[in-house]
């Protein structure tokens, strides 16, 4: 039975949402009990790093770290409102405060006073199975129109329209105080119970292809960050046990801060992944590794050497004519393997075993004609997912996504290029999208789109997602550019640049 055979826990959709072997082969290296332990209010890591694995792990597993009730709220519905309310920071912050009221009510973790209260408001209002932001705001603009209708004179609904000075909020859904919902849910809260929400992804909303204003969205998606970190702060002052965590990609990390930054900063938990990490997780996805599991993940470097020959990984960097340099930064040349063509992202990792599971044993010899049946499928993939990742970027610059696609493309005509001949490939396309040669080769380096090596090769290429953030590593100042090489990441020069066209 081979090791890669259909027993192998990973399916072909291999996001976390769709991860039917999620909770079973969980990977925690202890983030967990840091977001726990240290109440971080953000995590942040490039988009398939394992933001809603957590999320969704934490909502079923929320037990076993003393947590009385942890759950998933997700903004993926922005872009389909059709209602005519504007999409703002403190709609937002209502639908957070309702839909979360909904959650507590169902799961009974509301003391009697709070159940009556919200269930009378959601009542009132028709928002009872209101699950969408859509709906939501659907429902909002219809309370409104009867408001305006009756020119404030008529209750809405059979509500009270009277503002009682004794109570923090009142029925009207529009004219409500972002403050007073909050407050409603911190005072209906049971007494010592230990609530997480965490909003997964709350930079979702980019990825709609009608985004348009990039930039005023980060502007209230900035403002949320903010306000949410004030009612955290406040819940905690009142010893209310009571957290929202919010999920968003690093890469719009630089456009989200503002004047208060370091608040965001000091309470944000950072996923990085690396070799160990990955070895770890995929010893738990291997039925090989299922009677000594404990044993394999004491050392998972040596465990995963020994399923994986690396003669089988040497033959594909031999052909592919990746250099002895680059290697030697790896344990094994199957580390190198891998982090060549990925960006050390779990689903990467995970979508590039899947491709090889059919096609790799250990009963038969293994003939590299798999290997490059695997790379085709995954680079497919890669290519897919690179593309929609750099869709906001694009958008910021005012550029079309093929555009900057292409020029990954012109990129890979040469293996590496000096800072001279990468500024001459850029001048064209850095004219059309008004940004400066520096500022986008650092763009483009942050997403791992290049790396830099320096002029001697002695040094191995310096990718963005091999540089922990305490690596100590920086940019290199413009000055400093000659000095340099630039090499496009292996995953898009193999995309763009085949050297394999004859029969093996």
């Amino acid at each position: 039975m081979g090791i890669f055979n259909k027993k192998l826990k990973i399916a072909a959709q291999i996001q976390a949402e769709s991860d039917a072997f999620l909770f079973e082969c969980f990977h925690n290296d202890g983030v967990i009990e840091q977001l726990v332990d240290n109440r971080f209010e953000l995590i942040a890591g490039r988009k398939g790093t394992g933001k809603t694995a957590i999320a969704r792990y934490l909502q079923q597993e929320h037990l076993n770290y003393g947590i009385d009730y942890a759950t998933r709220l997700t903004l993926t519905d922005l872009q389909t409102t059709s209602a005519g309310i504007t999409i703002d920071g403190d709609n937002l912050l209502k639908f957070l405060a309702i839909t979360t009221a909904q959650r507590l009510l169902k799961k009974k973790h509301l003391t009697k006073e709070g159940e009556e209260y919200w269930e009378d408001y959601l009542t009132t209002h028709g928002l009872q199975g209101v699950s969408s932001y859509s709906e939501w705001a659907i429902k909002a603009k219809s309370v409104f129109e009867k408001k305006s209708a009756t020119l404030g004179i008529k209750p809405i609904l059979g509500a009270n329209l009277s503002h009682d000075e004794t109570s923090e909020y009142t029925k009207q859904i529009i004219s409500e105080s972002t403050s007073s919902l909050f407050s409603g849910l911190s005072e209906s809260l049971k007494h010592n119970t230990k609530v997480m929400i965490i909003i997964d992804d709350i930079t979702d909303q980019f990825d709609s292809p009608g985004t348009k204003d990039v930039r005023a969205s980060m502007d209230q998606i900035k403002y949320v960050l903010h306000q949410l970190h004030n009612f955290n702060t406040k819940f905690n002052d009142d010893n209310i046990d009571l957290t929202f965590v919010c999920t968003i990609r690093n890469d719009l990390w630089e456009y989200i801060l503002g004047s208060n930054e370091n608040k965001l900063i000091h309470n944000c938990l950072w996923l990085e992944w690396n070799e160990k990490s990955f070895c770890e997780m995929l010893i738990k996805r291997l039925p090989h590794f299922a009677n000594n599991l404990e044993d394999a993940l004491l050392d998972p470097f040596k465990s995963i050497k020994d399923v994986f020959p690396d003669e089988v990984f040497d033959e594909v960097m031999n052909i592919k004519g990746v250099s002895s340099e680059e290697i030697k930064q790896y344990r094994t040349k199957f580390y190198a393997y891998v982090q060549l063509i990925s960006f050390n992202r779990p689903r990467d990792f995970l979508r590039l075993c899947h491709a090889m599971k059919t096609r790799l044993s250990e009963v038969k010899p293994i003939e590299f004609k798999h290997i490059k049946a695997s790379e085709i499928e995954y680079t497919e993939y890669f290519y897919n997912e690179l593309k929609d990742e750099l869709n906001i970027f694009a958008k910021i610059l005012n550029i079309d996504i093929i555009s900057l696609m292409t020029l990954m493309a012109k990129l890979a005509t040469k293996s590496k290029l000096s800072y001279q001949e990468l500024k001459a490939m850029l001048s064209v396309f850095i004219k059309a999208s008004h940004s400066s040669t520096t500022k986008f080769i650092t763009d483009i380096w942050n997403y791992s789109l290049i790396g830099i090596i320096s002029n001697s090769n002695k040094d191995y290429a310096h990718f963005k997602h091999n540089q922990g953030r305490n690596s100590g590593y920086n940019f290199p100042q413009e000055t400093q550019m000659k000095e340099y090489y630039f090499l496009l990441h292996r995953g898009l020069y193999w995309k763009y640049h085949p050297f394999l066209d004859h029969d093996l």
